[in-house]
């Protein structure tokens, strides 16, 4: 596939960095195409996806006019409009934390793509209150996603875990809150009272949990629908702006919709030149749903030349 870039630029001659990817049907006027909502008619505006980098180390600051080339795109719930371009925590050390995030702040970023998941969420609450206090953004400035971890699906267990990740980010709200993943794993006790998780804390591999007494499979059952009518409370009730899904499909994002009171505001799945996913994008753009790309260059696991093995 050839990859493309918008050849609109931030009238400095500099193209603004966003990822933009071809359409899979040539006959289209424009072969570039990104995720994200149409204009109104005559608008003639492009689709683009939010695109959202894995951290990398610290880079040298970014320019003024880097900065003001940060596009970003009106979501359907919710009064912040997401950056078009966030820095990804996932696989951060704690101790990293703060140096990522003060250059991705230098640099004009705003959007923040966490996750309880990521058993960093406390040192990033510490980072975005020291920036706050010296100046560099304010709360307003920026775009913070969290999500709802896999053994915390069943209706009364995702506001409390949801409550947890406001405790470790310092916050009152996330922007969004994403369901990490349409399956939910056997629950995983935590001290709800204090900042951050024990050592011996494991939502993936359940290694603490007695899985005897469930057959022996951490799989819980417990379904999609359940979870995201409990995210919808909490959206209802300002503790998320908005609220979306990770890692979904096409027939699963077709079933949500067939339920879902507040509509996805955000579908966020790996997408890069070899997995593009165009089915889901379609989708999404058939139902005014921002499509969020993460590993958006590819994964650092990808085999060069394996093209079935897209991780």
């Amino acid at each position: 596939t050839t990859d493309r870039t918008d050849e609109r630029t931030n009238g400095r001659g500099e193209r603004p960095p966003v990822l933009v990817m071809p359409k899979k049907d040539k006959s289209k006027k424009d072969g570039a195409a990104a995720a994200g909502k149409k204009k109104g008619k005559g608008g003639g505006g492009k689709k683009e996806k939010a695109v959202k980098q894995e951290a990398a180390p610290a880079a040298p600051a970014a320019d003024a006019a880097a900065k003001a080339a940060v596009r970003t795109h009106k979501l359907s719930s919710g009064d912040k409009r997401i950056p078009a371009m966030g820095v990804g925590l996932w696989q951060v050390p704690k101790a990293a934390v703060a140096e990522v995030l003060d250059a991705a702040f230098e640099a004009g970023v705003r959007h923040i793509d966490g996750a309880s998941n990521y058993l960093n969420e406390d040192a990033v609450g510490d980072a975005l209150s020291a920036a706050i206090a010296a100046g560099k953004v304010t709360r307003d400035d920026v775009f913070l996603t969290g999500k709802v971890n896999n053994p915390y699906h069943r209706r009364q267990h995702v506001e409390p875990h949801v409550r947890k990740s406001l405790l470790d980010l310092n916050v009152e709200y996330v922007d969004l809150l994403l369901m990490h993943w349409p399956i939910a794993f056997q629950y995983v006790p935590y001290d709800p009272s204090r900042r951050g998780y024990d050592a011996s804390y494991d939502p993936d591999g359940l290694t603490k949990i007695d899985l005897s007494e469930y057959g022996g499979s951490k799989i819980a059952d417990v379904s999609v629908k359940e979870c995201w009518q409990a995210m919808e409370e909490l959206y209802d009730a300002g503790v998320a702006k908005a609220i979306g899904v990770s890692n979904f499909t096409v027939e699963l994002l077709q079933e949500l919709l067939g339920y879902a009171r507040v509509k996805p505001a955000v579908v966020q799945v790996e997408a890069h030149p070899y997995l593009q996913q165009w089915d889901l994008l379609e989708l999404c753009r058939a139902n005014d749903i921002v499509m969020e790309a993460y590993s958006a260059l590819g994964t650092p696991g990808f085999e060069f030349g394996q093209r079935d093995k897209p991780h």
